[in-house]
């Protein structure tokens, strides 16, 4: 497995908007991709991360180039650029 983190910093009350818009358009997009496995939105005080987890690295870089391109049509309102971590999952445990 392959996890991507992309956290954003967001204006204030955005970061819940963006969720939301996230949830609404993003998700149905990284959900039908082969490969893919979860996908979390976690709020903070002025941020937005995001965990995703796929079956390898090549679904995971395809979806970091799909989730660039929807943040530029779709988001205007992150303070910095969005920080990216990623790399292999060594552990996973779910219920």
């Amino acid at each position: 497995m392959y996890a991507v983190i992309r956290h954003h910093k967001v204006k204030g009350p955005q970061a819940d908007a963006l969720a939301r818009q996230g949830n609404e358009d993003f998700v149905p997009i990284i959900r039908e991709m082969p490969g893919f496995i979860s996908y979390t939105i976690i709020v903070g005080d002025d941020m937005v991360s995001t965990v995703s987890v796929f079956e390898d690295k090549a679904t995971a870089d395809d979806s970091t180039r799909r989730a660039v391109a929807w943040a530029a049509e779709t988001v205007t309102d992150f303070d910095v650029p969005t920080e990216v971590i990623e790399g292999n999952v060594v552990v996973h445990e779910a219920s």
